[in-house]
This record gives structure tokens, C-alpha cells and sequence, in this order.
């Protein structure tokens, strides 16, 4: 739990959107302190979550994670981070993304084919759709018989240049 965490404890840092580990160390023990709800509710008695300030060295560099959750060992700190205090809550964090990502990654055969099917059916739907992809098939084809034809008059003129310059 963070707030049993003591100066010299490792502490792991992910980076979710471009996926990095950082693992730092605690320079000074947390001290927890109650944080009451912020929104009052009539009859209802809010219990104060405990929270920790937590003051990281990292490359060499300090990092100060400000209202962590002290009873937990791993939390999500922002959209784009997970923090943790166990190497072994942060191995199953990243188990899990990768697992995400594997997933997407099999399904990717899938999406492709359901893009065609999309396709289709929207062709069927709206005939102009389907004229502006045929014509756009019809212009990636000519523009590649025509490099073709400008690759083989580059060829025939290089030839006809070769043959004029043996004759002078």
C-alpha cells in the first residue's frame, strides 16, 4: 500500500499512450491525510479517504505524485499513467494491456473484412458512392499504365540517343 511505502522503496511508473516503465525511488515516507468528499449530501455521513503525497526520484530527476489513494498498491494517476508501489500489481497492469493490445491486434483480419462489407453495402445503398469508387479505381489504374508508358518511352528514347550518338 502507498502508505506504507519508506524512503529507498521502489516505486513503477507506466506510461499507457506510448507504453514506457519508469521505476523510480520514494525519497521520503508519505504521510497519510483524510480527504473529505467535496460534494455534501444531506443524511449521508462521508468517510474521509486517506491520501498520500508521494515524492519520487526518477533518472535523476524528482516527481511529486500529489492525492494518491493510500490503502491501494496500484492506481490509474491521471488518463495516461498507472502507479504503483508492487512490481508485482504492476506485472498484471501490464499483462493486461498487452492482452488488450493482442486483441486488437487478431481482430485487425476481421475490421478489414468489415470495411469491404461496409463498402459494398453503402455502394448499394448510394449508386453516386459507388460511381465516385469505380471512378476512383479507373484513375489509380491509368495512372499506373501511364507511368508504365512513360518508363518504356524513357527507355526507347535512351536507346535512340545510344543509336544516333554511334552514328556521328
Amino acid at each position: 500500500m502507498f502508505q506504507n511505502l519508506r524512503s529507498g522503496n521502489s516505486f513503477y511508473i507506466l506510461y499507457k499512450n506510448e507504453p514506457r516503465l519508469a521505476i523510480g525511488e520514494v525519497k521520503s515516507s508519505p504521510k497519510p491525510a483524510p480527504q473529505f468528499p467535496y460534494q455534501y449530501q444531506p443524511g449521508v455521513v462521508a468517510q474521509p479517504a486517506n491520501m498520500v503525497e508521494i515524492s519520487v526520484s526518477i533518472d535523476s530527476q524528482d516527481a511529486l505524485f500529489q492525492k494518491v489513494p493510500a490503502e491501494l498498491s496500484i492506481t490509474d494517476y491521471g488518463p495516461d499513467m498507472v502507479i504503483s508501489d508492487n512490481s508485482d500489481a504492476m506485472t498484471n497492469e501490464i499483462k493486461a494491456l498487452m492482452h488488450v493490445s493482442e486483441k486488437h491486434v487478431s481482430d485487425t483480419p476481421k475490421h478489414e473484412r468489415n470495411i469491404a462489407e461496409y463498402s459494398s453495402m453503402l455502394s448499394v445503398l448510394n449508386p453516386q458512392i459507388a460511381k465516385e469508387t469505380e471512378q476512383e479505381k479507373r484513375i489509380e489504374q491509368l495512372t499506373s499504365e501511364f507511368s508504365e508508358m512513360k518508363s518504356r518511352f524513357d527507355k526507347l528514347t535512351e536507346i535512340l540517343e545510344r543509336g544516333s550518338k554511334k552514328e556521328k
